[in-house]
């Protein structure tokens, strides 16, 4: 989202974007020997341009509402900032199979930050660091929930209270997606009871 007068902002970041690719193309993380796939080495090469063109970038945590099913959802908020005109830009990277575990938490939260970051600012780097089979795994359980809450919409009364029982018990699906899933359970179970076709 572009805030008021963004035509000097823009102007900063295609300079920025310039400086950007220019380093990464030749550039290797001494510490992992790949390309900047490691958030902090990322951001410990960018940041530097970013403030050289007058820029301020910020990835606060924060907890966005799905229209849909209503429950808050984590996600981490990355903005650009020009200082001189407080025009910005903002992205909303929702954090999917969010764990309850803080630890592991933390490491979700920095995953999403080096991909939020680099898709704001329309950067590919190489994701030899392990991390690409751990997105391809949440990728896949993303889709089977999503294809999940959409068959809900179409399975009667019994099949809906079936599956509702199973997820409580889970380990596949994350507390946050457990109470997507029950909400939208019973609203199903509500709607099949008006039309009387409860078991």
């Amino acid at each position: 989202m572009a805030e008021e007068k963004p035509k000097g902002l823009f102007k900063k970041i295609l300079k920025m974007e310039g400086e950007i690719g220019t380093v990464l193309k030749d550039s290797t993380n001494p510490f992992f020997k790949s390309k900047y796939a490691d958030v902090n080495a990322f951001i410990e090469m960018v940041k530097p341009i970013i403030n050289k063109n007058d820029l301020v970038i910020l990835q606060p945590l924060a907890y966005v509402t799905n229209p849909i099913s209503g429950v808050a959802q984590p996600c981490i908020e990355t903005s650009i900032t020009d200082p001189d005109t407080g025009a910005s830009i903002r992205s909303t990277t929702p954090m999917t199979n969010y764990p309850d575990d803080p630890q592991k938490a933390g490491s979700t939260i920095t995953y999403f930050r080096r991909y939020a970051l680099q898709s704001l600012l329309l950067i590919q780097t190489e994701d030899d660091d392990g991390n690409g089979k751990k997105k391809n795994v949440n990728t896949k359980e993303q889709k089977g929930f999503t294809e999940l809450m959409k068959a809900i919409q179409q399975s009667d009364a019994k099949t809906v209270e079936n599956w509702k029982k199973k997820m409580e018990k889970s380990d596949k699906y994350t507390t946050v997606q457990k109470k997507e899933f029950a909400k939208a359970a019973d609203k199903r179970l509500d709607e099949l009871k008006k039309k009387g076709k409860t078991s």
